[in-house]
Parts: C-alpha cells; structure tokens; sequence
C-alpha cells in the first residue's frame, strides 16, 4: 500500500489490495491503471480522503497534509508538557492537578474558539472544560446541562476553577431570572429554550459557553437547538445564543448518538467550514445516505447505508473534535463487560413474546431505518413485557442480594410502573431512585444515601434520568443490572459508565435481564451492530491507519 501526489493531475493516489477499506473512503478506483503488482489504483483530490492512508504516505504528500496529520494525531494526545493550574490554593484538587492526557486535552481546546471535547464517558470532561477556562482567565461563563446536573456541575466548578471565591448559580426556574452577578451560571437546556430566558442570556457578553451532553442537539429542528445555534425561523430564536460568547465548548462523550447525520448540527455550529458549508441533505448523502425502494413484496422499504465515515472521522478530528478512549489514557480503570442474563419464561412472558411476533418489526432492519419511530404498539408491548419480567427481576435481584451478598447494585429500568414495582417489592434491601420528575435535591440525597448508607443496597435509576451526568456511583459499586434495556447504542453504554470512570477499583458488569426469543434480546444485538457503526466515524481510522 502507498499515498502519493500527483503533480500533474492534483490527485492523491492510493494503490492498494484492501479494495474494501479504499471504497469505504469514498475514493475514485481507476478502471485502466493497475500497481507494478497488480493492485488497485485510487484517487481523491479530497486531502480529509486521502488522510487514513497517512502512514503510507512518500515525500510528495508530507507537505501537503502534513498540518491536517498533526491535527488529527492531537486529537488523539494522551501526553502534555504543561501543567495547568486548576482548584483554589491548599486544596487536593491544585496539588493533585490534572491527568496528563487532561492537560493534553486544554492543549487542543484552548487554540480553538469553538471545540467539542468528545473523550468517551468518564474520563473527566467537564475538569478539562473549567481548566480551559481557567487558563484563558474566563470569568463570565455559561454552563447548559440537562436538568438533572445542575448540582453536579456546581460541584465541578468549586472543585476545578481556580478563581478566588468563586461564584456560582444553577437557575432552577423561569421566575429566578438571570443574574449579573456569577462568575458560572448553570441552567437547563428547557430554560435555555424559553423565550424571556434566552434574551436575558443574550443580553450578557459571555467569556466561554459549556454545553453539556451535546448529543441532545443531535436535531437541528428543535427548539433547544435553535435556542443555542439559531436556525429558527421565530424571533425569539433568531439569534443564536452561543454568538454571544468569546468561546464555546460542547462536551459529550457519545457524539453520534445512532448514526453519523446526527453529528451534522454539531458540526455546523462548531465548524461549518470543516464540512465544507454542507446542508443537513448534503452532509447525509456523504456520510450516511439512505436508499428508498419499493421490494418484491411491494413494501416501501427505507434503508440506510454507510457513508464515507473515514473521512468524516478526519474532518471531525483535525478541526475541532478531541476525543480519546479509556484503555488509552486510564491504564489503571478495571475491565468493563456486558453479559445477557436469561431469566426464564412464564405463561404471561410468553404470550406477550407472541404478540411482539405478530408486530412487523424487525431490530435489524428498522433500528437502521432514519425515520423509524417506536410507534404506539411497541410502547405498549415493550411496558407490558417490562411487567412481566418484573418478579422475574425481582428473584434475580434477591439472589444478588442474599446469596451471592452483592453489596451495592445500581438497577436501571426504562418505565415508572416497573420502578414502582421493583421499589416496593425491594424494599428490605433499602432502596433509592433517580428518575424523572424528581427534584434536585431528592436526587442529591438518593446518590448520598447510596454512598454513605450501607443499609441502602440499591440504587434504582431511570435510564432517560440516570443515565447520564451522575458521577460517584463507581466509589460504591460495580454491578449494573438492566432490568429494560435501551434500544439506542450508545445510551446502555454511557448508563454502565456510571460505574465505569475514574475511581472505580473493580471490574464492571453490566447483566442485561433478557427473555430468550423476546424482542428485548433482538434489539440488544442489532444495537452492538449500530455501535460498531458508530466507533468507525469516531474512533477506528486510528487503529486502520
């Protein structure tokens, strides 16, 4: 294999045997031209194309991408020569300071106005965010999160930022108002969205905007996307709240939530060049285009292919995208592994497993399809399957607890019937939730309780809840039962890396509780498959190249 640069044509020429890998590139294969040993010819006048075959590369590309390739390999750095200071003085936080592939991470962000720090979860993203800001002295910073983090990111703050006193003040209602006076102002993405809200934020120069979990922006049509990148054809959100800061940070360790077109929004209000100025159709047609037929039944048929996802991978890298991966930078983080635990049938569980066969839906075909929706039948199977597994979880649950003395477990379930049922009929082992609809500080006070109770063994949590933003789990506990299941890649995996992050001093599981033959089992394997989808746009050209 070999890259070299035509000066006659302006081609990047790649010859090669690995037909497969070139084609997925999207690189032009020459029809009459062979190697001296009979390979394939291809070419690309596209740098970001040409760029996964770096490490092949002679002396005629070196000049020409060699910017692009230090870019991308900084976007990997795991090793730094600076020091960042972070934390008030005398405290553990200064003195211990920041991981070494952190610091690397404020090396990357800091010549960058606009970045998204995309680390896989639990590597310490938000230290890395504050750090920044500590080191291009921001003093006036806005931090959107879900509803749920507010709390956690005050304690983030107070730990990392090293401005003297500082102060900080998560919004918790509309009537609160915005305030002058804070040196971090922490507020949801709902009140982001609302109208007298965002012109009070607009209203404020900003030194640097957090937005935390990104990936809830993946569509560029809702209100809290339009709130943050504008794009609404209302007034009210003309203007797009993140042009009112000097700099602007996303962080999400899951940028591609399901598949590649999600990462466009991103992308466009970060770095719209790095895409050259693609639309959202564009920008899917490269990267992940969907064919629509009519098949030999007569069905219309929806089906979404894979696009150029190593060169969407350069692209995102080399312009503004750092991420890096826990067994490259945590040497010393435990094993993590999932495993399906088979819990056995009973008359209910199997006439429900009947019905879920007489739906037409099929896991691998439709969890692909881009306009899928779980429509109103799934729902209603999916929450009664979820009923009927529940004594099921129940005994499993009971034999963690009294025979094999697990601890501590964190139970994640999807339905709030299925909570209220496990709570009730757990109750003896003690037991604290974390689900929606709960206030900041019940939630606070259920992870409190987990940690410092030994008499509370379990701490239930709802997945669109506790799946994300909660950090002290792992201190505690390294089992996670999933009583339901996510049906989107990357949410089963952030939910366990509650557990698995910094911290943490024992191998992870995670027991997916699965009825053989059931739609949940389906599901789970057509997932893996979407996620291997997802690591190609994000992580695999480093291991290809």
């Amino acid at each position: 294999m070999s890259l070299a640069f035509n000066q006659n044509t302006g081609d990047y020429v790649i010859i090669t045997k690995d037909r497969k890998r070139a084609e997925a590139v999207g690189l032009t294969r020459s029809t009459n031209t062979r190697g001296s040993n009979g390979e394939d010819v291809f070419f690309t006048r596209d740098g970001y194309a040409a760029l996964p075959f770096m490490r092949e590369a002679d002396g005629s590309v070196g000049n020409r991408l060699g910017s692009l390739w230090t870019d991308y390999q900084a976007s990997w750095a795991t090793t730094s020569p600076n020091r960042y200071q972070v934390g008030q003085e005398n405290t553990v936080f200064r003195q211990n300071g920041l991981r070494d592939y952190q610091n690397a991470g404020v090396d990357y962000v800091l010549p960058r106005p606009r970045a998204l720090i995309a680390d896989e979860m639990g590597i310490g993203k938000s230290a890395t965010a504050i750090a920044v800001n500590n080191a291009c002295g921001a003093e006036k910073v806005l931090v959107v999160c879900p509803a749920t983090i507010r709390l956690n990111w005050r304690r983030e703050i107070k730990k990392w930022s090293n401005l003297p006193h500082v102060r900080v003040c998560p919004i918790a209602r509309a009537a609160d108002g915005v305030a002058n006076w804070p040196n971090y102002t922490v507020i949801s993405y709902e009140l982001a969205r609302n109208p007298n809200i965002h012109q009070a934020l607009r209203a404020i120069n900003w030194d640097s905007i957090i937005i935390d979990e990104a990936h809830f922006l993946k569509s560029h049509d809702a209100r809290r996307t339009q709130a943050l990148f504008g794009g609404s054809r209302a007034a009210e959100f003309h203007e797009p709240l993140i042009d009112r800061a000097k700099r602007v940070m996303a962080l999400t360790g899951t940028p591609i939530p399901n598949r590649p077109r999600e990462c466009f929004t991103l992308s466009k209000a970060l770095n719209w060049e790095a895409i050259d100025w693609m639309d959202f159709d564009n920008f899917s047609y490269r990267f992940n285009p969907v064919a629509r037929f009519q098949n030999d039944d007569g069905k219309h048929v929806v089906k979404e292919e894979e696009g150029r996802l190593p060169e969407l991978h350069a692209r995102l890298r080399c312009n503004f995208m750092i991420r890096r991966l826990k067994k490259d930078v945590i040497k010393e983080l435990p094993d993590k592994q999932y495993e399906f635990a088979y819990i056995e049938s009973d008359g209910v569980i199997s006439e429900i497993i009947k019905r879920e066969k007489l739906i037409d839906f099929d896991p691998a075909r439709d969890l692909k399809n881009p306009d899928f929706a779980i429509n109103g039948m799934i729902s209603t199977i999916r929450r009664e399957m979820g009923m009927a597994k529940l004594p099921r979880v129940v005994e499993h649950m009971r034999y963690l607890m009294d025979i094999e003395e697990v601890p501590k477990v964190v139970l994640f379930s999807h339905h709030r019937s299925v909570m209220d049922g496990l709570k009730e009929a757990l109750a003896r082992y003690g037991v604290v939730e974390w689900r929606g609809g709960m206030g900041e500080k019940a939630r606070e006070n259920s992870l409190a309780q987990f940690q410092s109770n030994p008499d509370i063994r379990i701490f239930s949590g709802q997945l669109d809840a506790a799946g994300f933003g909660i950090d002290g789990l792992q201190n505690v506990a390294s089992l996670a039962v999933f009583a339901e299941p996510a049906w989107v890649p990357g949410a089963n995996n952030q939910a366990l890396d509650r557990l698995h992050r910094i911290g943490q001093m024992f191998p992870v599981l995670g027991q997916f509780l699965v009825v053989a033959g059931s739609l949940d089992e389906r599901v789970l394997s057509a997932v893996l498959m979407k996620a291997q989808t997802i690591h190609d746009a994000l992580d695999n050209m480093r291991e290809a190249a």
